[in-house]
């Protein structure tokens, strides 16, 4: 009878050593799972961080484009109401303003509040300008274009961050 008993205790410490050894390896395969987790989520939100990056530079990238557009539309814009002015240019077309005006809209979309208003502030002065052409000579008008001219490119560089020396 010992026997049997040294039998069924050899038996009993062999299916422990079984168990233990089984839930040793199941700690350390969840473990190995969530360390690969981990791993993943982290390379997820390095994947989500650069597609943001991507999508900021690409914004702002267009938005560039789209306030060099519009400064570079205002400014055909106003040498040819200023020709026309000084006789050195053919007279004014209707809708000498327009793709100006378009410009304008396309900034609607991409423009920081700021930069839009003294983009539309500038527009809006041209347009004034455009109307009140003297011959030979700069009107206030003119000067006033200038001077929102020159709001909106400061209202560009500080959206676009770019320092300016004063």
């Amino acid at each position: 009878m010992e026997a049997l008993w040294i039998a069924l205790i050899g038996n009993a410490v062999a299916l422990a050593i079984v168990f233990i050894t089984n839930a040793a390896t199941n700690r350390r395969e969840r473990k190995r799972e969530d360390r690969e987790d981990k791993r993943l989520e982290l390379q997820r939100e390095d994947q989500r961080k650069a597609w943001e990056r991507a999508d900021r530079t690409r914004i702002s990238d267009m938005q560039r484009d789209y306030y060099f557009e519009f400064f570079i539309e205002l400014r055909k814009a106003s040498l040819a109401v200023h020709n026309a002015g000084h006789g050195s240019g053919p007279d004014l077309e209707n809708l000498w303003h327009l793709p100006a005006f378009e410009a304008l809209e396309r900034l609607r979309i991409f423009a920081s509040d700021e930069a839009f208003d003294a983009a539309t502030e500038a527009y809006t002065a041209l347009l004034t300008f455009g109307e009140s052409v003297e011959d030979g000579h700069e009107t206030v008008e003119e000067s006033e274009y200038r001077d929102r001219l020159a709001d909106f490119l400061e209202a560009v560089r500080l959206d676009l961050g770019v320092v300016t020396k004063r």
